[in-house]
């Protein structure tokens, strides 16, 4: 039976390693092509193309649309792209690290996307662009004629809608309030009071953890 037992945790980690493999993180643009760094190997796409499972979309600037795994996202210059939930759970909690900019970021994703989001505890709801909202398959009416919001930056035209489902970091939410502006503004999603009310919420210096609320 040991030879079993060698095969089943020989298993065991194949599937563990497969499930921690490492996120495509962008390392540089130039023109329409992308370079990216997956384990420590470098390669480069162009638009169009798929190499290592990234499909690359188009690239803006420093930034980049790609699609993996047939869902979409924003990838700024040296951000990794969003590691799954591990399967077979729902996670509770998210571990976010701070940056460079000594901001608080972290993926937001749908079933049909995922965009990059600053934490705001000052702002009450989620907030995103119009693109990013078509990225997380997030659609508003425009008829009626979109609402004008006060928001800290001041007046917004846009709407608030309901998303039934929203991860963060690969924690589960549902039926979250989020504003939505026409036009490309915030360019990067603000995450306000709308997802933050859903966790407790611990600093520790360089580090926040969010606790979903039971």
């Amino acid at each position: 039976m040991k030879w079993q037992h060698r095969l089943a945790i020989m298993a065991f980690s194949i599937v563990c390693v497969h499930a921690l493999a490492a996120a495509p993180v962008l390392m540089a643009t130039m023109n329409n092509r992308a370079s990216f760094s997956v384990g420590g190997s470098l390669f480069t796409v162009a638009v169009g193309e798929t190499s290592h499972g990234i499909r690359l979309i188009s690239v803006n600037g420093t930034s980049v649309e790609i699609e993996t795994d047939g869902k979409r996202s924003s990838l700024a210059m040296g951000q990794a792209a969003f590691a799954p939930a591990p399967v077979g759970k729902d996670m509770q909690v998210a571990s976010l690290t701070v940056a460079q900019d000594h901001q608080f970021h972290t993926w937001l994703s749908t079933p049909l996307g995922r965009v990059r989001g600053t934490v705001m505890p000052g702002l009450p709801y989620l907030t995103l662009s119009a693109k990013d909202a078509k990225l997380l398959g997030i659609r508003v009416d425009k008829t009626p004629p979109p609402g004008v919001m006060d928001q800290p930056k001041g007046r917004e035209s846009g709407a608030v809608v309901t998303v039934d489902e929203l991860k963060v970091e690969g924690v589960p939410l549902y039926g979250v309030d989020v504003v939505v502006n026409w036009r490309d503004d915030p360019a990067e999603a603000e995450i306000g009071s709308s997802v933050l009310k859903n966790f407790v919420i611990e600093g520790n210096g360089s580090t926040l953890t969010l606790t979903k609320r039971k």
